[in-house]
């Protein structure tokens, strides 16, 4: 009986956890970058030119310390985020808004 109880348990807890991270399944990949620690900026390119109106940063492995990003659209309109801290293996940065002028599209991202 004592299993039935577990296996019940364990089924509810997997159940609620795929369900909160649900709303993950919203995002795209749109670039994928091995910063190097060595240097100080790296720049990532989208894999695809597509307009896009909020981004998110998301660390894969080790820790890595944002302390700007700058975005840079097709017609060279540029947003500064600052201070989006630190992320750790899993965790995602802030939802961040992009210019969405004159149909701009995602050209860089300078981290």
């Amino acid at each position: 009986m004592k299993i039935v109880k577990l296996i019940a348990l364990t089924t509810f807890l997997a159940l609620t956890s795929v369900q909160s991270l649900a709303s993950d399944d919203d995002w795209k990949t749109i670039a994928e970058k091995k910063v190097s620690y060595k240097s100080e900026t790296d720049t990532v390119n989208p894999i695809t030119s597509s307009n896009y109106s909020h981004i998110k940063i998301k660390c894969t492995h080790g820790t890595v310390n944002l302390k700007k990003i700058k975005v840079v659209m097709n017609n060279g309109e540029e947003k500064v985020f600052d201070n989006l801290g630190v992320l750790t293996k899993g965790m995602s940065s802030r939802s961040l808004s992009l210019p969405d002028k004159n149909d701009a599209k995602l050209d860089k991202i300078k981290l």
